[in-house]
Formats: structure tokens, sequence, C-alpha cells
């Protein structure tokens, strides 16, 4: 899978074959990778597509059947599994781990930590989020939004804004503590006991 989309890449870039003949193969190549993603497997194939296809309308078709699968497992023989296959996707396409960074894919997987059925599969997106840097800005405020919810993901995000974002990250649970926006008992425990730390009282 991964020479194919790679060999698409190379006949558009070098002139052999039309737009047409590539935008074709690329369709079908999104239709596979999705197959395979709900199979459990394909996510590297996804992060490839998504890093180095050549056409914007396909990029954004696949990112959004990674995000279905990764909602509800739709079509799945194990959706969880499927799920998780699509994150992993998402995370290295953001991530830019085999090209040129995806942009969306941290739209995608701020929806999956919304909508996901699965709580492994919403935490995963959140662990996602947080390894992608660019744009930073855009991270943060995701994990700020989510640490202040009531449930177990805002103690997620909270870890991950103190533990792995540096100093805009303990900038915005400072923020968090002093505006009183926490919702959850443990992060408004851990909250106070930063603050006393830190220094924001």
């Amino acid at each position: 899978m991964k020479s194919k989309i790679l060999q698409i890449a190379a006949l558009f870039l070098f002139g052999i074959g039309t737009p047409a003949t590539v935008d074709a193969q690329q369709a079908t190549s999104v239709a596979e990778i999705l197959e395979n993603v709900r199979a459990g497997r394909g996510e590297n194939s996804a992060a490839i597509f998504l890093t180095t296809s050549l056409s914007p309308s396909l990029l954004d078709e696949l990112a959004e059947g990674l995000t279905a699968i990764a909602i509800d497992g739709a079509g799945a023989t194990d959706p969880q599994s499927a799920a998780l296959s699509a994150v992993s996707g998402l995370g290295s396409a953001g991530r830019g781990s085999f090209g040129r960074a995806y942009p969306r894919a941290i739209q995608e997987l701020k929806k999956i930590v919304d909508l996901s059925s699965f709580q492994p599969v919403q935490i995963a997106a959140l662990t996602a989020i947080a390894s992608i840097s660019r744009p930073l800005g855009q991270s943060l405020s995701i994990l700020s939004e989510v640490a202040a919810r009531d449930d177990i993901l805002a103690t997620v995000a909270t870890r991950y804004l103190h533990d792995q974002m540096g100093p805009p990250g303990l900038a915005r649970l400072r923020g968090l503590y002093r505006d009183g926006s926490a919702t959850h008992p443990a992060v408004i425990q851990s909250l106070s006991v930063w603050a006393g730390l830190y220094g924001w009282r």
C-alpha cells in the first residue's frame, strides 16, 4: 500500500498520467485504506496518504472516513480496534510523520474526543492532540477545553497540560485555576496543589 501511494504521487509529480487518472487511482486507494483500517490495520498507509497526497478533496475524504470509524467503528469486525487504528493514522498525519503535516488532523481528532463511543479511543485522540506541536496554540486550546469538563477525560487533559506542554501548558492550567472553570473534583484538587507549588495563589 505504501509503495502504491508513493507511486501515484510520483506519477503526478513527474507528469506521467493526467490529474484525472491520478485522482481515480487515489480514490481507489482511499477506499482500500479505509477498508484496511476497519480491519484494524492500515494506519500507516492512512498517514502516508494524508501527508503525501496531492488532492485536497481526497485528503479530506480520507480524514472524514477515519473520523467516522473512530467515532463508532462502523463496518468493522472489531470496532474499538478499528477506531484506535483510525486515531493512530490521524495522529501520525497531524505530526507529519511521513511528509508534510495534515492541517485538519487536530480538528478531526477533536471530533473523536467529543463523539467517540469508546473511552480508550477518546483518550488515544487526546494523546494524539497532545503530541501535535504545530500549531501549538490549537492543541493547548483543545486540552484546556477538555480539562474543564466534568468527566475522566478532564483528568487526562490536565495531566498532559502539566507533564507534556511545558510553560504554555502550565499557563493554561494557571488560567483554569484562577478563573475557576475546572469542574472535575480530581482536576480541582490537582490545580490547588499546583497553585501552592508554583505560586499561583
